[in-house]
């Protein structure tokens, strides 16, 4: 039988919303052959609040560094915590630069007034067309601007 991943995903969250986590073991061999599952699963407990479990899923289940650390650093700027984060943001980006890591580190870099670092890291972003590309450049924009 074919699992389907987006039934699978939701199954997941409800076990994970009804506290039944322990039934989630059963699937955790066959989701980690799916990373962009994993990271979808890890963004959905992100922002829906559960983020103790999200820590531990992100780092049990996240086999790419960088994208480990960059969930890790949403979940400390998350809860808060804008130092934690910037420890996680830093470590993605050293592993990739490609923009959505680039955009983390650099916004929290701006959010702790470091500004002149933000517009250097901004500037390290590989040129793409994707959203946080666009961001990065109306961010540099602006912190050139100041």
């Amino acid at each position: 039988m074919k699992k389907d991943n987006y039934v699978l995903e939701k199954l997941m969250y409800i076990y994970i919303q009804t506290g039944q986590t322990n039934k989630i073991d059963k699937f955790i061999n066959y989701i980690k052959q799916n990373q962009n599952l994993v990271k979808n699963i890890a963004v959905k407990l992100i922002k829906t609040g559960y983020l103790e479990f999200a820590n531990d899923f992100i780092k049990n289940n996240i086999l790419n560094i960088a994208d480990k650390n960059l969930l890790m650093g949403t979940v400390y700027e998350t809860k808060g915590d804008i130092n934690k984060a910037l420890t996680f943001y830093k470590k993605a980006f050293v592993f990739n630069k490609k923009p959505i890591y680039v955009y983390a580190y650099g916004r929290v870099l701006e959010i702790k007034g470091n500004y002149k670092e933000a517009l250097k890291i901004y500037k390290m972003a590989k040129k793409n067309n994707d959203e946080f590309y666009k961001l990065i450049q109306e961010r540099i924009k602006f912190l050139e601007g100041l």
